[in-house]
């Protein structure tokens, strides 16, 4: 009996380790995609590391200059690797209670930096001093600690007003330092389009845009209802409006993080380099105003979805009519934040959906979108924007990408860099914003990331996405989709995660440095952002040489239009009312002059000192223009070969005799 009993006592154990060797086993098997599941932002992160060092490998290798965006990548990711563990504990807000007596102190050195400003720009025409952007950045750090300290709605609003008044003072300021003029090429278009519908009464068929002309009406509307002329008519509609988008910055910080993040976001989004760059009046950024709105009605919270659904697909309508890389900018954040909501979903076992956006919006955004642009004419040897943008894709990847074996075309500057850095620390110097604004947000993505919130982790991703269509297709040589035109929808939920991450870093440090450690870095990255070669072209602090003013002064517009008094031809081919685009072939010193005979060059004499004139592949689509810079050499072959009839100290007018 007592063998028997021992027997069935050893069986019964044996049959319990049997199963609990089957468990461990099915549990090790789950353990790989729970582990996989935990550790997304780990593998994310490690992911971040090796695209650092690739990166940096193939600057070195390659020489395409991208060093900087690298070492970015590698630090920013290591060091969320080494404080994973004190980040993800962190708070994501700052508390910080200051005497009135500061309070007071603070809100005067906002203003007084302000205006100071201000006065600045309108008293100096042309240009803005080292001292009015240093001014700006005091201002911005000013808004930011006053940001740490707000702990009421009353504190909220009027920090959102101080960043409203920082955005319309940078925007405004470049828009009106050239009275009579107005900056940028795009800008040199829209002018007279609307001008022109205004005196017509309606579109005018063939024109540029006559296809997307949102921009147009609303700019000819307000002149018309407000009796401003229509410089005035399309910074109050546009310009301000771009300023005044900020506000959906701050509504979807506030939603996803808290009010603090939500006010830094915006703060941060304001003085953004390529924000400023096309804050200037021309339709992406009004499409960008619409791009900002539909984002938040995606993730806004709100008791009828149906209608915030409605608003979007009308606004998207609108947007569609308004600008092309604003509308397909929009159309792939929808496509991946249902895909990346759907991914998330599905590996976090999420239930609740306040998402408004679902397979049904994606389809009916792209049906919409391309619809359109089969019927929108856009050039004479295309039939629709749609066979242009296919072309010029097709050329991309077959003429002139890395993959045409045509390398030469693909040169560095087409690829990211807006130019070759000749001296590296100033090269830095002129990236340091960017860079200091990008290693912060990658630390808040990977953050986001670990969340498995169903706003945040859809968004980062994305995010990550706008960021490989920007330097991916750059890299490759491809500028059919204009890369550098994607950087401001990327800022918007860029400034979500860097406003996040900044939150997080400080709370690791002791208090007192703290709050030292943050004014600092605002007031870094808002200097550095401002001063940068790609938001300021009027007075550039770094490389003069490669820096294209796209503005004339007042006295340089008063010499063109008497030379065209004077003489009533056709104008040559350097002329700033063709915005300076030139044949390439007319710097080779074998040009010939003779099919010029007759026609007047118009040339500004600063041409000779910074690049004031471009050669530009006109099949190529979105292949920007090669600056250049005109020599001793051209200016005698052009005087050798024509008669100099103008010369005010600011423009030379030649008629061509050639014989």
């Amino acid at each position: 009996m007592i063998g028997k009993k021992l027997q069935k006592d050893i069986m019964i154990y044996i049959k319990k380790q049997l199963m609990m060797k089957k468990e461990n086993n099915d549990s090790n098997k789950e353990s790989i995609p729970e582990k996989i599941k935990e550790n997304l932002d780990l593998i994310t992160a490690s992911g971040g590391v090796l695209l650092g060092i690739f990166i940096i490998y193939m600057s070195l290798a390659f020489e395409i200059h991208q060093q900087d965006i690298g070492g970015t990548i590698l630090i920013a990711s290591l060091l969320y690797l080494l404080l994973r563990k004190r980040l993800l504990k962190s708070s994501e807000s700052f508390d910080f209670k200051p005497t009135r007596k500061f309070v007071y102190i603070n809100n005067i050195v906002f203003f007084l930096a302000l205006s100071l400003s201000v006065w600045l720009i309108y008293t100096t025409l042309y240009s803005r001093s080292l001292f009015y952007f240093i001014l700006v950045a005091v201002a911005c750090a000013s808004i930011a600690l006053e940001i740490l300290y707000s702990n009421s709605k009353k504190w909220d609003g009027w920090d959102l007003i101080k960043i409203l008044l920082i955005g319309i003072t940078l925007y405004g300021g470049i828009y009106y330092e050239f009275p009579g003029d107005i900056v940028g090429v795009d800008t040199r278009l829209h002018n007279p389009i609307t001008q022109q519908t205004i005196e017509y009464g309606h579109i005018i068929p063939g024109q540029p845009y006559s296809s997307f002309p949102i921009f147009h009406i609303l700019a000819a509307q307000t002149s018309i209802l407000t009796s401003m002329n229509v410089y005035d008519s399309i910074f109050s509609s546009i310009t301000f409006l771009v300023a005044f988008s900020t506000i959906f910055i701050f509504l979807l910080g506030q939603k996803l993080i808290n009010t603090k993040a939500g006010l830094l976001a915006a703060l941060m989004f304001v003085f953004g380099d390529y924000v400023i760059a096309f804050s200037l009046a021309i339709p992406m950024s009004l499409g960008f105003v619409f791009f900002a709105i539909i984002l938040y009605l995606f993730i806004a919270s709100d008791p009828k979805p149906v209608l915030r659904r409605i608003a979007a697909f009308f606004l998207y309508i609108v947007l569609i009519l308004t600008h092309t890389i604003a509308a397909f900018a929009l159309l792939v954040t929808a496509i991946s934040l249902l895909v990346w909501k759907n991914i998330n979903k599905y590996i976090n076992n999420l239930s609740v959906n306040k998402f408004t956006i679902f397979l049904g919006t994606a389809i009916i955004f792209s049906v919409i979108l391309l619809s359109y642009w089969m019927f929108a004419f856009e050039c004479p040897t295309c039939s629709s924007f749609f066979d242009y943008s296919m072309n010029a894709l097709y050329s991309g990847l077959t003429k002139y990408s890395i993959y045409s074996g045509n390398e030469e075309l693909a040169t560095v500057q087409e690829k990211v860099s807006n130019y070759v850095a000749t001296n590296y620390i100033e090269y830095i110097l002129d990236h340091l914003g960017y860079l200091i604004f990008l290693g912060i947000g990658i630390i808040g993505t990977y953050i986001w990331i670990k969340s498995k919130d169903e706003f945040k982790v859809p968004l980062s991703y994305t995010m990550i996405l706008l960021f490989a269509f920007i330097y991916g297709f750059s890299l490759v040589g491809i500028t059919a989709i204009i890369p550098t035109r994607w950087f401001i929808f990327t800022y918007v939920p860029f400034a979500l995660v860097s406003a996040y991450g900044l939150f997080k870093l400080i709370n690791l440090i002791n208090k007192r440095f703290a709050i030292m450690f943050f004014l600092i870095t605002i007031f870094l990255i808002s200097f550095f952002m401002i001063t940068s070669t790609i938001s300021n072209n009027d007075s550039p602090l770094y490389h003069n040489e490669h820096t294209s003013l796209c503005a004339y002064k007042q006295s340089q517009l008063w010499g063109i239009s008497t030379i065209n008094k004077l003489f009533n031809g056709s104008y040559g081919s350097i002329s700033p009312y063709i915005q300076g685009h030139v044949d390439p072939a007319i710097l080779s010193v074998n040009y010939n002059f003779s099919k010029d005979k007759d026609k007047m060059y118009v040339i500004k004499k600063d041409a000779f000192i910074y690049p004031r004139l471009w050669t530009t592949m006109l099949e190529r689509a979105g292949a920007g223009a090669t600056p250049y810079i005109l020599d001793e050499e051209f200016k005698k072959r052009v005087e050798l070969n024509s008669n100099e009839i103008y010369d005010d100290g600011e423009i030379w007018g030649y008629v061509i005799k050639y014989q």
